[in-house]
């Protein structure tokens, strides 16, 4: 999947801000922060240190969005449209 290997390839580059749609709302959101590099529970894969997560084979979208109550969000990848900024 094309979005995989480009978040893939931001991570290597340190922290990065992107934008997307997602279930119709705009996001503004920081990948690769230590704050993202949390443990997470149950059956977890990391295909990447902080960004990109396998769960039972649904890739998830792990970041930090900007002015939202809670901070650290996980997002379906084949939900995420209008990616800019990656």
């Amino acid at each position: 999947m094309k979005l995989i290997n480009s978040l893939r390839d931001t991570e290597s580059h340190g922290t990065h801000i992107i934008g997307f749609d997602y279930d119709g709302v705009r996001r503004n959101a920081i990948l690769n922060t230590r704050a993202c590099d949390a443990p997470v529970k149950g059956e977890v894969e990391r295909a990447a240190r902080s960004v990109i997560l396998d769960h039972k084979g649904t890739a998830r979208l792990v970041a930090r969005v900007m002015n939202d109550p809670q901070p650290i969000k996980t997002f379906f990848l084949d939900k995420i449209e209008n990616v800019t900024n990656l």
